[in-house]
This record gives C-alpha cells, sequence and structure tokens, in this order.
C-alpha cells in the first residue's frame, strides 16, 4: 500500500480549487471600470441586438419577441418551458421563446461568443457568483428599476439575495436553487437491514461496508460510495462534516486538521477498506446498482427516482464531527442582458 503526503497544493489540485481559480481568470474578458452598469450608466447598449429567434407559433404573431437561453435539459427544461406557455397564454403583449443551450458550461461559451457577435438573448441564468464576469463586462443590467410592489427582492430568501448583488444593485434573482443529498439505495438498506430513514455520519457508512459488499451485482462486490471528479462543490459539506472549512476571511485552510482528517478518511476507505472508489460515472454506477450511495444535487432527484429500478433512499449529507453539516447551495439565478432594446427589457421583466 502507498502513502501519500498531503500538502495545501496537492489538497487544492485534487479539489480543483487552485485550477477553478485559474479558469475563471482566463475565462473573464478584458474589464475595465466604465464597462460596469450602474445607476448612473446607460441601460441600454445600442450595438448589442437580439439573438436570432426560432419560429414564432402564428397563435403569439404580432407581439414583442423576447429570448431566454436556458441552461438546462431533459425534465427541468420541460418543467420551465411549460412556465414559458402559461405566460405567454395568459396575455397578449409579450411572447417569450426558450431555447436550450445545454448546460451552465455551455451557457458561458455560447454567451461570450453572443458578445462578441453583438447578437444575444434578452434574458439568462447562470449558477451562483458565475454572473460577475459577465456584470464586470458591462452585459447585464440592473433590476431593480423594474421592482415593484409584487415582484422585488422581499419575496425570496434573503441569503440568496445578496448572491445576485452588486454596487448595493440587484443583477440577479434566484431561481432552481439547489443543494447536495445523499442519495442510496432503499431496496439494498432494507433487504440487509441497515438502518433507512435516518441521518448517517461518513464513519457509519464506512462501517457497513463489509455488509454492503457482500452483495455481487454484475460479477462485482457492491461499493458502498463512489466519489467522482466533480465533487468539489460536494467537498465543502464534506468539511464541515468533520469541522474545519476552507477559508476564514482571506486566509485559506485556518485549520488544516480537519481537512487531513478528512483526506485520511477518504484514502482509507478507497485505499485499505476498497469499498469506496472514484467513479467515472457515478450516478450510472449507482443506477446499475454497482454502488449502493452516491451523492447529488437536489435537482438530480428526478431524474434518479426515474431511471433506477429500486426504491431511492434521500437523506441529508452525512455528517461526522458535526450532523447534520452544514451544506453549500448551487443553482442559478436569472439576469436581464443589457440590450439596445427598452420595450424588450420591459418585456422581460414582465415575464
Amino acid at each position: 500500500m502507498h502513502t501519500y503526503s498531503l500538502t495545501r497544493r496537492h489538497l487544492l489540485s485534487a479539489l480543483g480549487l487552485g485550477a477553478g481559480t485559474a479558469a475563471l481568470a482566463a475565462c473573464t474578458g478584458p474589464v475595465s471600470a466604465d464597462q460596469v452598469v450602474s445607476g448612473e450608466t446607460s441601460n441600454l447598449r445600442s450595438e448589442m441586438q437580439q439573438a436570432a429567434l426560432g419560429e414564432i407559433p402564428s397563435q403569439y404573431s404580432g407581439r414583442t419577441n423576447i429570448l431566454f437561453w436556458a441552461p438546462w435539459t431533459g425534465g427541468l427544461f420541460e418543467a420551465v418551458s411549460e412556465l414559458f406557455t402559461m405566460f405567454n397564454d395568459s396575455q397578449e403583449d409579450v411572447y417569450a421563446a426558450i431555447e436550450s443551450v445545454g448546460g451552465y458550461a455551455d451557457l458561458n461559451t455560447a454567451f461570450t461568443a453572443a458578445l462578441q457577435a453583438k447578437a444575444v438573448p434578452d434574458m439568462v441564468c447562470f449558477p451562483e457568483m458565475q454572473w460577475l464576469q459577465f456584470y464586470f463586462a458591462g452585459a447585464l443590467t440592473p433590476l431593480d428599476p423594474h421592482f415593484d410592489n409584487e415582484w422585488n427582492t422581499d419575496i425570496y430568501l434573503q441569503n440568496y439575495v445578496g448572491e445576485g448583488m452588486a454596487g448595493e444593485e440587484t443583477y440577479v434573482v434566484p431561481f432552481a436553487r439547489s443543494n447536495p443529498l445523499f442519495y442510496y439505495n432503499k431496496t439494498l438498506f432494507k433487504d440487509l437491514g441497515l438502518p433507512v430513514d435516518t441521518q448517517y455520519t461518513w464513519s457509519q457508512l464506512r462501517e457497513l461496508g463489509g455488509e454492503i459488499s457482500s452483495v455481487q451485482q454484475s460479477g462485482q462486490d457492491v461499493k458502498t460510495f463512489a466519489y467522482s471528479g466533480g465533487d468539489a462543490w460536494m467537498a465543502s459539506s464534506w468539511l464541515w462534516a468533520f469541522d474545519g472549512e476552507w477559508s476564514d476571511g482571506f486566509e485559506v485552510m485556518p485549520d488544516e486538521e480537519p481537512i487531513r482528517e478528512l483526506m485520511t478518511f477518504a484514502n482509507e476507505w478507497v485505499h485499505v477498506d476498497g469499498n469506496a472508489y472514484m467513479a467515472q460515472a457515478a450516478h450510472t454506477d449507482f443506477q446499475t446498482g454497482l454502488v449502493a450511495a452516491v451523492h447529488g444535487s437536489t435537482a438530480s432527484m428526478r431524474g434518479l427516482t426515474e431511471a433506477v429500478d429500486f426504491e431511492l433512499g434521500a437523506a441529508f449529507m452525512p455528517g461526522e464531527v458535526n450532523q447534520p453539516p452544514l451544506v453549500p447551495t448551487g443553482g442559478s439565478g436569472f439576469s436581464l442582458v443589457r440590450t439596445e432594446s427598452q420595450e424588450r427589457q420591459d418585456a422581460t421583466a414582465q415575464l
């Protein structure tokens, strides 16, 4: 068995934090102070025209047409599309078109290219703080002038409101917010007499490994848990469970001991016990019964429920020292694009 010396640099690299910082800097365009839109800057940008719309249904002709680029596919896109249809059928002045551009990374790429081509949508929806690069590029306009008694920041969870503000103005309102959950094969747990519908700890799950691995699927011992290469978001909850924190203000890793305990735990679970592993497609392995538990977003619940042929269990993220632990928030929020048309901005705000 190999042993590994965990350094701060190795940890940041393993979790993608160092690389992510560099990537963020690389994907952010040149910024100057006068690009940022504020109450003292025009909310219009004459060179930014609307991107091409698809065919407009005849029943909606003659309206103000607005375009939303959605960073979703599958069930979530279908659900939001139904809301757009409801809006279009509820009034006769605005036609709101919705187009899927893929995922969040696809939207970032598409919107960056659209700004360069000066052919943009009227509304976008970026995750968490990703909107900031487009705020600094002057691509977004404040929402505050459109607020009224029915629609304003008071109607949202206040924890999310501040994440969408810059310079005391609102550029993002929350939508499709999420947090990580622990998903497990409830049928398997019940068959083995393991606890269900409870608050798990990481140590408890590790102890269950011997019983879970007694079951075979496709000629392999079933693993307890699958890590994946995209776990940086969930890793905040792991560390909080072990009573650690990534930062205190601008000080990175003020106490490294909980992080060492967390990474030692994961290393031994994978390389000593052999009941956890790094998966290429964790949710696929979960759906096919190769692993008993994974974690995922709250947004994963519908897809997993439809994909598995066993009873799906969902629980809070496992705790350890702290149980249940804190969890990070995710999801996205709507932003209004700075275009040449006041009419379309007003119509988009109506939506």
